[in-house]
C-alpha cells in the first residue's frame, strides 16, 4: 500500500449491516490505485462463538455496484462457520 494508492473522500464510520441472520459491522471505502483506477469496497466484521469473522471485498468503481449485490454479499451470506 502506502505510495501505491491514495485514499479519497472522508474516513467512514462502521455501521450495522444485517445479512443472512447475522449482524455485521460494516465500513465502506474507496481509493485510487496506482494506475488511476478508482476502487470501491467494504470490510465487514462480526463475532461468532468468540471468533472474529472478517469479510473484505473490493472492485473497480465501474463494476462495484453490480458485484456488491450479486456476488460479494451472496458469497458472504453463504459462509458457514462450525455449527452455524
Amino acid at each position: 500500500m502506502g505510495d501505491d494508492l491514495s485514499i479519497v473522500g472522508e474516513r467512514k464510520r462502521p455501521f450495522i449491516f444485517p445479512l443472512a441472520g447475522h449482524v455485521w459491522d460494516r465500513v465502506n471505502f474507496a481509493y485510487t490505485a496506482a494506475d488511476g483506477t478508482e476502487i470501491w469496497g467494504f470490510i465487514m466484521t462480526r463475532v461468532s462463538d468468540g471468533q472474529e469473522v472478517v469479510a473484505w471485498a473490493e472492485a473497480p468503481a465501474t463494476t462495484y455496484n453490480e458485484l456488491e449485490s450479486t456476488v460479494f454479499l451472496t458469497l458472504i451470506s453463504d459462509m458457514r462457520l462450525g455449527d452455524e
